[in-house]
């Protein structure tokens, strides 16, 4: 009678199990059923909301991440990445820049803008344009075979592991002279005679350059004479 009991148990429990797992399996592919068709609802809505929208939103999204800045913020006459002075932030990381950094006193010298008598079409004066400027001259007088002078050398400039200078258009060395000159930062040649080259040409004989001792715009500087200069990067 006990033995009886016993098997009897022992089938209800193995049924019981046997319930229970079925009950478990269905959940399951149950759960699954729904679990595909979220997902294939997911990816239909995202490759299309029926104007064929869904992928140009989801490529919006991730390009808008790729235009947050790399760098913790930094303030006008702090040191940058390459160890010279912050003379302006556009206040947004656009176009894969925020800031412009100078560079430092070493680097300082004097030489001629180059291309006299030669309509170096394309430059500009504003700022965000003086890398573009310096591709330009670059190009420009290396078909004329003329090498060294300005645009040129801040090109080639290698400051503490960086080598994306360039010589600042008109407008960036303004800002150059309003935030850290007459701030006293960055040791720049504030004598009468102290003018900078920007990358701004003014006409075939004259490109744009600033004095230092007092923002005075020298429009009719030959291109041949000699001009310090001191070099940017944006980053």
């Amino acid at each position: 009678m006990e033995s009886q009991r016993l098997s009897a148990t022992t089938h209800v429990h193995i049924v019981a199990c046997a319930k229970g797992d079925f009950m478990k399996t269905n959940i399951f592919l149950f759960t699954l059923v729904l679990s595909a068709i979220f997902i294939f609802s997911c990816q239909n809505s995202l490759s299309s909301d029926g104007n064929g929208k869904g992928d140009s939103a989801v490529r919006t999204r991730v390009e808008s991440f790729s235009e947050v800045p790399p760098v913790e913020p930094y303030k006008i006459g702090d040191i940058g990445p390459a160890g010279g002075l912050i003379f302006y932030d556009k206040g947004i990381f656009s176009d894969g820049w925020r800031y412009l950094e100078s560079a430092l006193l070493q680097s300082e010298a004097g030489y001629a803008w180059g291309g006299y008598g030669y309509d170096i079409f394309g430059t500009e004066t504003a700022v965000g344009t003086g890398k573009r400027n310096t591709e330009i001259i670059i190009a420009y007088l290396s078909e004329i075979e003329e090498y060294s002078p300005a645009a040129q050398v801040c090109d080639y400039l290698y400051i503490n592991g960086y080598t994306d200078w360039f010589l600042p258009s008109y407008d960036e060395l303004t800002l150059m002279y309003e935030n850290l000159a007459l701030k006293g930062l960055g040791g720049f040649v504030t004598a009468y005679n102290g003018f900078y080259w920007s990358s701004s040409q003014y006409s075939q004989y004259y490109a744009l350059s600033l004095r230092f001792s007092d923002g005075w715009t020298h429009y009719w500087y030959p291109k041949y004479d000699t001009c310090y200069i001191r070099a940017a990067r944006a980053f």
